[in-house]
């Protein structure tokens, strides 16, 4: 949840959702999107200050502070694929073969 909650720190996109005080509230809960598409710029996965773990499958242990990609990468979130602009698309690397990736492109 608190990763949640720092990735939407400065956004004014936020919304209440008020009901009755007679009406019955729903349970207590937390829905995180299933999926995002994150634009990186160039640079290394230090210069995207990305910690990037998992032998079978990237994921993002936890993005830096003062990172570029703050606000939109989430820790604990799976990489599913690397997408170049010329139309490559690297999907289910393990984090050894994604940092090789991002670190020479």
């Amino acid at each position: 949840i608190n990763d949640a909650l720092n990735s939407a720190a400065d956004s004014a996109d936020r919304t209440l959702i008020l009901k009755s005080p007679s009406s019955t509230l729903s349970p207590r809960s937390g829905v995180l999107p299933s999926g995002k598409r994150v634009s990186i710029p160039t640079g290394t996965v230090d210069e995207l200050g990305l910690k990037i773990t998992g032998t079978s499958i990237a994921k993002i242990d936890y993005v830096m502070a003062g990172s570029p990609l703050e606000g939109d990468a989430r820790g604990g979130y799976a990489i599913e694929a690397l997408i170049h602009p010329e139309g490559h698309v690297f999907t289910g690397l393990p984090s050894a073969q994604l940092k090789n990736c991002l670190n020479r492109t």
